[in-house]
C-alpha cells in the first residue's frame, strides 16, 4: 500500500534501518525487528548510503575505487518484505549513482513489488569531498 494512502487511513508507525556494513551479518537487524514487529509497524524504511571513494595501495600505484560501505539495500528490502509481510520503503540517495544505475535500481524495486521509494539527490561532490560525482 502506498504510504500516502496509509496516512489518510490511520496513524502510522515506521522504522528506519540501514544495511549492515560489508562483512557483517543481518541477524542483529532481524533480532531487533522481531521485537519491534509487536508494535503494529506500518512500514520499514531502508537507507541506501551513497558510493564513497576508497584508495587501494599497490607497490607501484594507488588505485581509486568507488564502493558502497553498506551494500544490500535491494536484498534486505526483499528479505524484509518476505519475512515480515510488511511494506518496505527504500530511501535512496542518488549521490554516487549514474542515472542508469538509478533507473536499474528502480526497475528492480518495481519487479520486487515495492510500492514506495524515497529518493533524494543528497550532498553534491563539491560539498562532500569523498563522494563520487553524479548526475541523477
Amino acid at each position: 500500500m502506498k504510504v500516502t494512502e496509509m496516512v489518510k487511513e490511520r496513524r502510522i508507525i515506521s522504522i528506519e534501518i540501514i544495511p549492515p556494513k560489508r562483512g557483517e551479518d543481518v541477524e542483529n537487524i532481524y533480532r531487533t525487528l522481531d521485537k519491534l514487529m509487536n508494535y503494529d509497524i506500518s512500514f520499514i524504511s531502508i537507507t541506501r548510503h551513497p558510493v564513497e571513494v576508497d584508495y587501494i595501495e599497490y607497490e607501484d600505484k594507488i588505485v581509486k575505487v568507488h564502493k558502497v560501505k553498506r551494500p544490500g539495500t535491494l536484498g534486505l528490502t526483499a528479505a524484509l518484505m518476505n519475512r515480515y509481510r510488511i511494506d518496505v520503503v527504500p530511501h535512496l540517495i542518488c549521490v554516487g549513482m549514474s542515472k542508469f544505475e538509478m533507473e536499474d535500481m528502480l526497475i528492480d524495486l518495481d519487479i520486487m513489488g515495492v510500492d514506495n521509494v524515497f529518493v533524494i539527490r543528497g550532498e553534491t561532490a563539491s560539498s562532500v569531498e569523498n563522494y563520487k560525482q553524479v548526475r541523477c
